[in-house]
């Protein structure tokens, strides 16, 4: 006997999410709220017209079932990969449930995708336990308990350091540094949400799910510091009731002060809670989760975030094209980035907001993370970096022949001439390198200061975020001195 959706939905009747917000009921569908989509998900079961009316009533009990107890996201996987499978010629062509099940075993390790099928065998079990009409057969719960199915290997762009889609190699990450502090073309919004990514590596959900209420400034001792209270989206429970607070650097702190201001002179009059990033328009359907109908979707923030970085044009000093940065990438890096400053597995599984280390190990047999930029690829690469902020002049007679302001190395050795003219606040010789002031002299002995920075950067591993950049500003001049 077929089954009829309209028929079975109308069975179910309405009921709620696992965040509390109404299931909508949009003809054969279900719309579920999610900041994962603009429009949140629709799950459309007009398939449910072509199966078997038991199949048909276990297949919509168990979402319904997922719906009220996992996230939307999960959820919606659970129903996608489901969805291809009562749709599969294995399904429809099987007169046995474990011969379909064995067929469609067969097709997804075929495309190396083996591990989803957990997805069925999890509703065929849970419709067992339930005692669904079809599914009391013992003999199929016994196979299904013993049905070996692989797990997903994690990390494997990370693993390999896949040039396109795994970590930013650092010379990549320095290229990029240079290009956000150098280029105009990006909004002060952009800015921010790139430098966000890029210091604190968060899941688009995060930044989506952020208010202005999360942002927090504080003096004392004559300082300022800020910090950032970032919603959890790991564990499966309403939004924003679990958070990570970050500190911010002040450069940082000072974009979203920005940020926010901006949003008071642009939308001063919206109602309800006030979103980080706002959505130029109003979300659909806002009157069923009216809490984020000003928030922007992970998808936009995603999508935002990616058009930024576009503009940006940035070569790949390691590939030669176009830098192709996402947030899952910048997220890897973010992870690298720890691995390398020295951080614990606790200490990353806490900063990448994992419940367990099973997805951070990857990043400790990561070799990227473990390697430090040496003298050759300074050299190779500086100039594409393009991190030297002054310029290369002939001697200190072209520099203007101060003796005063000659800027030496740590043992004394003349490296060149600042052109500040005041008092400087940062720490010379390295910073120097990195200042629009420093005249360098071609002369001087800037390859042998580059192997002693060098030699710094490979024994004091929480300093080698911040030398990188000095050690290809360095290179950048060697190599322009020996042209």
């Amino acid at each position: 006997m077929s089954a009829s959706a309209g028929r079975l939905l109308d069975e179910i009747g309405p009921f709620r999410d696992k965040a509390g917000f109404p299931v909508v009921r949009e003809g054969d569908s279900w719309r579920v709220h999610s900041l994962a989509a603009r429009t949140g998900f629709l799950f459309d079961f007009s398939i449910l017209d072509d199966m078997d009316l038991n199949d048909a009533e276990a297949f919509l009990a168990y979402i319904r079932h997922r719906i009220m107890t996992a996230s939307a996201s999960h959820a919606r996987n659970c129903f996608v990969k489901l969805r291809s499978y009562v749709t599969s010629s294995d399904y429809r062509n099987a007169d046995e449930a474990l011969i379909a099940i064995n067929a469609w075993k067969r097709t997804l390790r075929a495309s190396g995708q083996e591990y989803n099928l957990h997805y069925v065998r999890d509703w065929y079990l849970w419709a067992n336990d339930q005692d669904l009409d079809g599914f009391d057969d013992a003999d199929l719960r016994w196979s299904l308990r013993q049905l070996k199915i692989p797990g997903n290997v994690k990390g494997i762009a990370v693993l390999r350091e896949d040039p396109n889609e795994g970590p930013l190699f650092d010379v990549e990450e320095v290229a990029l540094k240079g290009a956000l502090q150098k280029d105009s073309r990006l909004t002060s919004e952009e800015v921010l949400l790139v430098w966000l990514f890029v210091s604190h590596g968060p899941n688009p959900m995060n930044v989506a799910l952020l208010r202005e209420e999360d942002f927090r400034k504080r003096e004392a001792l004559g300082q300022t510091f800020y910090e950032l209270n970032i919603p959890r989206i790991k564990k499966r429970c309403r939004h924003r009731l679990e958070f990570r607070t970050r500190r911010l650097d002040p450069f940082l702190g000072q974009l979203i002060e920005e940020q926010i201001a901006r949003n008071r002179a642009n939308y001063p009059r919206r109602g309800g809670p006030r979103p980080l990033f706002w959505a130029s328009t109003t979300r659909p359907r806002a009157r069923h989760w009216s809490e984020f109908a000003n928030h922007l979707s992970a998808r936009e923030i995603s999508i935002k975030l990616t058009e930024a970085l576009d503009q940006l044009k940035v070569i790949s000093p390691v590939t030669g094209f176009r830098l192709h940065v996402t947030p899952r990438r910048l997220r890897y890096s973010f992870a690298c980035r720890l691995v390398q400053q020295g951080a614990s597995v606790e200490e990353l599984v806490d900063l990448l907001d994992h419940t367990d280390d099973q997805n951070v190990l990857v990043y400790f047999k990561n070799r990227a993370a473990q390697r430090k930029i040496d003298k050759a690829t300074a050299v190779q690469f500086g100039p594409i970096a393009d991190r030297f902020m002054g310029r290369v002049v002939k001697d200190e007679v072209e520099a203007g022949g101060d003796p005063s302001n000659r800027i030496k190395t740590y043992n004394l050795l003349d490296l060149g001439t600042c052109d500040l003219g005041a008092a400087c606040d940062k720490y010379p010789p390295r910073a120097c390198y990195l200042c629009p002031k420093f005249l360098a002299w071609k002369d001087a002995p800037h390859e042998r200061f580059l192997a002693e920075t060098i030699a710094v950067n490979r024994t004091d591993p929480r300093g080698s975020v911040q030398l990188d950049d000095v050690v290809l500003a360095i290179g950048q001049v060697v190599a322009a001195c020996k042209r």
